[in-house]
């Protein structure tokens, strides 16, 4: 059996983003304040979808936290924002076709003070930050906010429907800066804006880390994923997401297998739909 890992390291794609906007939300006449916006193709139509948030937008984990920032906690979200964030879509012509509000997607994360908030980053973290966090740079906060946002719609084909019309969204962060997410897009059943879900768990968004993600974007079939390793932190067991992914439809199985005792892979004691 093939077990694929996590890379230490996620390269990240150039895209456009534009600077926040502030403007009245039509439904509930909130101040909006634009995070991002890109045009999507959408069965051969150009469409605008935007990230938005809605109210008050707070730091998390933000340019003035210090150190912090650089902490197991903030891993992925470091000079992040927190607030009511909606995905929306405009069709060509200015209607608004669709809304989607993201915060329940973090209803079930481990993050600390997000207040039942959405969580994005906004500024990009760089090598050279951390020295200077530690030494407790002051010009380092206004250097950071003079930085392009940090891109999040990034359109793949996730569910392998044929259609890049999913992105992915953080949503949690576990022990050893273990980074999971969401992929969000257009169902293609409904054909509104919606969580990708599995075969098994149509009730609730699908949670997966970063190799599952990008494994099931290669066409994954029957291939297993580390989600927990030997060892990691104390696990006396090895947790694995068994994926596949076709014709729209995702199925994930999460097995556990023991730890042998020279190293390795023991024998398989669970497997249940994921």
């Amino acid at each position: 059996m093939t077990i694929a890992y996590a890379p230490l390291l996620a390269v990240g794609l150039l895209v456009l983003s534009l600077p926040a906007l502030a403007q009245p939300d039509a439904q509930t006449n909130a101040q909006t304040t634009i995070r991002e916006e890109q045009v999507v193709q959408v069965d051969g139509r150009a469409e605008v979808w935007r990230l938005s948030w809605i109210g008050p937008v707070k730091p998390f984990c933000g340019p003035d936290a210090g150190d912090d920032a650089i902490t197991v906690p903030c891993s992925g979200f470091a000079y992040g924002e927190q607030g009511q964030l909606i995905l929306s879509r405009t069709l060509p012509g200015g209607q608004l076709d669709d809304r989607l509000d993201l915060s329940p997607l973090f209803a079930g994360s481990d993050l600390t003070d997000h207040e039942g908030n959405s969580v994005l980053p906004r500024w990009p973290i760089l090598e050279e930050d951390t020295k200077r966090l530690v030494e407790d740079d002051a010009t380092l906060a206004g250097e950071i906010r003079a930085r392009p946002p940090v891109p999040v719609i990034k359109p793949v084909d996730y569910n392998r429907d044929g259609k890049a019309q999913e992105f992915l969204i953080q949503t949690d962060v576990q022990p050893g800066g273990k980074r999971f997410y969401v992929a969000v897009g257009v169902n293609r059943t409904t054909g509104r804006l919606d969580w990708l879900r599995s075969v098994a768990r149509p009730d609730r968004p699908l949670v997966l880390n970063w190799a599952a993600w990008q494994a099931l974007a290669k066409g994954a079939q029957n291939i297993d994923v580390v989600r927990w390793d030997c060892g990691d932190h104390g696990s006396e067991v090895l947790e694995t997401y068994r994926l596949s992914g076709k014709a729209g439809r995702v199925d994930v199985r999460l097995r556990t297998f023991a730890c042998a005792d020279a190293g390795g892979i023991g024998d398989l004691q669970q497997e249940e739909p994921y």
